[in-house]
């Protein structure tokens, strides 16, 4: 599987360029869309590479469980994506975006429960490492009290939405996983973001027409949304999928510059060390966890 090298890790590395610019401009945008619109358009245009990846790979037996996993997962997911984009909206990207790394430290408390896994020391070393950062992208308040980088968390709307965005998507990296054994990767991903651009479509149509969906706004953040994909989908066929989604990680990293360079956030060397530190912590998860 390792065959192809360092190419995996470039095309991971890309995936997650992408999908930081597809955060900066989802920001951008906020004031002049709605959270269902940018979702929408997140989703609809990265349809087609996803099924072209299915139909490449081959349409494969399908267990008929998988109709449980749509049925409860997709729920999850809609408000994971609206509160994600509510997120990206109400606080600096490179105070926000590095809070999604928290998906793997709630995973010990969802992964025992519904899949029977359970974290080795070395995961809960990655798990500390993670904490820490949120901690450190903070530290500045430690002045008012040791504990205060933490309540920031609280106070600050964008981190906690994202949080609440990172416990979800714990529970629907499940469902995904369940959703793969019961298909295929590639069949699971494009038929699971075909019924979520279903969810969005009913809403977005009917409040704003056919006009809004090609709003050349929204057509950006869907083709920066299908180039991060595509990355994804050729990343994750030279490599275990765990291994590349600690590198698309990484996008919070260039989420942290982004936001310093271009909507004029401040702290960018604090950010980048605690997004740094969470980064090392989800690579060791991913890779010795």
């Amino acid at each position: 599987m390792f065959r192809s090298g360092p190419i995996w890790i470039v095309l991971s590395i890309l995936c997650a360029f992408f999908l930081a610019l597809t955060d900066l401009f989802t920001k951008k945008y906020s004031g002049r869309f709605s959270a269902g619109e940018i979702a929408f358009g997140r989703i609809v245009y990265s349809v087609p590479v996803l099924w072209l990846y299915a139909v490449i790979d081959g349409i494969p037996a399908i267990d008929a469980r998988i109709g449980w996993v749509y049925l409860l997962a997709l729920p999850l997911e809609t408000v994971a994506l609206l509160l994600y984009i509510k997120a990206l909206s109400l606080s600096p990207l490179s105070l926000t975006t590095p809070f999604l790394s928290f998906t793997p430290v709630f995973l010990v408390l969802t992964s025992p429960v519904m899949l029977g896994e359970y974290p080795s020391a070395n995961g809960i070393m990655g798990i500390i490492l993670i904490v820490s950062g949120a901690y450190l992208i903070n530290v500045s308040s430690v002045r008012q009290g040791i504990l205060d980088p933490f309540r920031r968390i609280f106070r600050e709307k964008g981190p906690l939405l994202m949080l609440i965005v990172a416990f979800i998507y714990s529970l629907t990296s499940n469902f995904g996983k369940m959703g793969v054994l019961y298909s295929s990767p590639s069949f699971f991903a494009a038929s699971y973001f075909s019924l979520l651009a279903l969810v969005f479509s009913f809403p977005v149509v009917k409040r704003s027409g056919m006009k809004a969906i090609f709003a050349k706004e929204l057509v950006l953040i869907g083709g920066l949304s299908s180039i991060m994909i595509s990355f994804h989908m050729a990343a994750i066929r030279l490599v275990q999928v765990s291994y590349m989604i600690s590198i698309k990680r990484s996008s919070l990293l260039f989420g942290i510059v982004f936001g310093v360079f271009f909507l004029k956030e401040t702290g960018l060397r604090a950010k980048l060390a605690a997004g740094l530190v969470m980064v090392i912590g989800m690579l060791i998860i991913s890779f010795a966890g």
